[in-house]
């Protein structure tokens, strides 16, 4: 985890861990290990795309600290080296290689921003990983069935990866990450309802353990103000989710008018 739980604290702890081997010529898996995500080129890809967003987000942040002219001003200077290192990464997809020019003063000038920037509540260690033992479940059983449709089989499988990408996007962005993938999965249980009419219709145990996974999931990802634009997409729906079972999240979401 970061040092600081904000967009400017996991550039900061992204960055760091790269300098210490850059402009090295790193397989993919030794790549993936130091963004800390999976192993694979489409989990890379997206960290490598968090890493932007995450600058986006910190350039926002700091909108925030306009009426202090003299921090807001010293904070600016150091955007362009943050984002030449940000977007220095050089990617071989087909000999399966990476390599990247990380500056010292973009991690130094990283340091002193994330300090300042306001910080999240961070996500216990625990229950990142209660959730992976949990999609880990999720999978055996939805492979190991036969009694749904190849469609649905196949959607429930998607389902389950995005729920197993919302880790990834964690140690990337944070809480910021996570609450992507659960807007993600509530605009697929909007839109399917075939899907989840058979799921649940053919094997209610399994269900009730995926949306329990997802609910858990929500309560990870800090639901609150900053997730309202995905809950207002929700909100046409909620009759729906509590038709199948799943629980309407805003009554988990305090301060939403």
């Amino acid at each position: 985890m970061p040092e600081y739980n904000n967009a400017a604290g996991y550039l900061l702890d992204t960055l760091e861990r790269l300098l210490t081997k850059n402009r090295r010529d790193l397989k993919l898996a030794e790549f993936a290990e130091q963004l800390g995500v999976s192993a694979d080129w489409r989990s890379v890809l997206v960290a490598v795309l968090d890493l932007e967003s995450n600058f986006n987000d910190m350039l926002a942040d700091v909108e925030q600290l306009k009426e202090n002219s003299a921090k807001y001003d010293n904070f600016k200077r150091n955007f362009p080296a943050i984002e030449k290192s940000v977007k220095s990464f050089s990617l071989d997809i087909p000999t399966g290689h990476a390599s990247w020019n990380v500056s010292d003063s973009s991690v130094v000038a990283l340091r002193f921003i994330a300090a300042d920037l306001p910080q999240e509540q961070a996500a216990e260690k625990d229950d990142l990983e209660q959730i992976r033992t949990l999609v880990s479940e999720l999978q055996t059983q939805i492979e190991q069935t036969t009694t749904f449709s190849k469609k649905t089989r196949e959607w429930l499988l998607d389902l389950v990866r995005t729920i197993r990408d919302s880790i990834d996007r964690y140690a990337c962005r944070g809480s910021r990450g996570m609450r992507e993938q659960c807007a993600l999965l509530i605009g697929e249980l909007m839109l399917n309802y075939g899907h989840v009419t058979e799921t649940a219709e053919k094997n209610p145990n399994l269900w009730r353990k995926l949306t329990s996974t997802i609910d858990f999931m929500v309560k990870v990802a800090s639901l609150g103000e900053k997730l309202k634009p995905a809950l207002a997409l929700a909100q046409k729906s909620l009759p729906l989710l509590e038709s199948i079972g799943m629980a309407n999240p805003l009554d988990r979401t305090p301060n939403i008018e």
